[in-house]
């Protein structure tokens, strides 16, 4: 019988994009969020976009142009080193966390 993980081990992962392109039909990271198995918060940063956002989805996530502005946001590429490190030897737990990981080069394992 396989051992469980133990509870330092899990880690849940929450992204939220907003729109890019005509119509913001685009999705793009916006703020990434990682909490530990007691619901700690490990990690919480806007991702400061690289192109011009065309639909904030305020009414489901809560981000405003202004959501950019604060020392809460930072450059894409170090938001995903900082949550790849986060993550190295996890268990990644939640909802469509491959939704969250796709088109974020971050290495994990699918045991």
């Amino acid at each position: 019988m396989a051992v469980p993980p133990s509870e330092d081990s899990l880690v849940a992962l929450a992204c939220a994009n907003v729109g890019v392109g005509p119509g913001g039909t685009t999705h793009m990271l916006a703020r990434a969020v990682v909490v530990d198995y007691r619901g700690k918060i490990l990690f919480d940063k806007y991702v400061i976009p690289t192109v011009a956002v065309t639909d904030y989805r305020t009414t489901m996530t809560g981000i405003t142009a202004d959501s950019f502005t604060s020392g809460n946001s930072w450059p894409f590429t170090t938001v995903q080193q900082y949550v790849s490190q986060l993550l190295d030897k996890k268990v990644l737990v939640g909802h469509c966390t491959w939704n969250d990981l796709s088109g974020k080069p971050i290495n994990v394992c699918a045991d």
